[in-house]
């Protein structure tokens, strides 16, 4: 047989992927990806949340990368091809602070109330991390090195799952509108419609695996229905368990309590 060399992609660092039509991309940009379109596009094309954490988290199940080829308004031939880094150091802007090796980063609003293409803020937990900070800044700083990694581009190329962000689902779900037991294995990004006041329970604490679980979950009742978390054995959480109508509940295990915050 002759010789066929059917290697075509050299490297499992960058994605080539499909992009809309008139929308413009610049170099730089943090990039999603629309399943329902099946392209990627800006982040600012995302629907804003809630609340900047509420965003954080679903530009981190999302993310594909950061865009290497411009794209022009003006052109306007659908799903052409453009070059994303889905994992690579990068140099990023970021609000003035101090920041040190390892530091978790993710999207930000910057400061308003939409998200923002180019910049970065200091996050706290990995279900809204895009990256980590890879080198030490000695005194306050605007700009950051680190390395940012896409999870979905992680699943593709590797059996295992993505460092950053393990152990959280890169889907969301619409829980029904009954009394739900959540599992570690359950999505991390979560919602409701209930139509009348409900009650979730959170996995067992201590659980191998359920240190630095989260769960981000909304809130979209019609009327003033309460969803409330609860601890594994049924009792309450520590912080705020409730989460009111039109509100957006972040929570956390520490190994030994769930822990909850809720949206202003």
């Amino acid at each position: 047989m002759p010789n066929s060399f059917l290697n075509v992609v050299s490297d499992n660092k960058t994605l080539e992927l499909p992009v809309p039509a008139s929308l413009a991309i610049s170099i730089g940009d943090l990039c999603y990806w629309d399943s329902a379109a099946k392209q990627a596009k800006p982040i600012t094309s995302l629907t804003t949340g809630a609340s900047e954490i509420v965003d954080q988290a679903q530009v981190a199940a999302n993310f594909v990368g950061v865009a290497l080829d411009a794209r022009l308004s003006g052109e306007t031939d659908a799903n052409a091809l453009r070059l994303f880094l889905a994992d690579g150091i990068c140099d990023f802007a970021i609000a003035s602070g101090t920041y040190n090796l390892a530091d978790l980063v993710g999207a930000t609003w910057a400061g308003g109330a939409a998200l923002v293409t180019q910049q970065l803020a200091k996050v706290l937990h990995e279900v809204q991390a895009i990256g980590r900070i890879v080198k030490q800044h000695g005194a306050s700083t605007t700009k950051v090195r680190c390395r940012l990694q896409s999870r979905i581009a992680w699943d593709l190329f590797t059996s295992s799952r993505s460092p950053v962000g393990y152990g959280n689902g890169t889907t969301a779900t619409v829980l029904a509108d009954s009394a739900i037991t959540l599992t570690l294995d359950s999505d991390s990004i979560l919602s409701m419609v209930p139509t009348a006041a409900r009650n979730v329970t959170l996995p067992l604490e201590a659980r191998a695996g359920a240190v630095g679980k989260a769960f981000v979950f909304t809130n979209n009742s019609g009327g003033a229905n309460t969803v409330t978390f609860l601890a594994s054995g049924g009792g309450g959480i520590k912080g705020n368990g409730a989460c009111p109508q039109n509100k957006t509940i972040y929570l956390w295990c520490d190994g030994t309590n769930w822990n909850g915050l809720v949206s202003a």
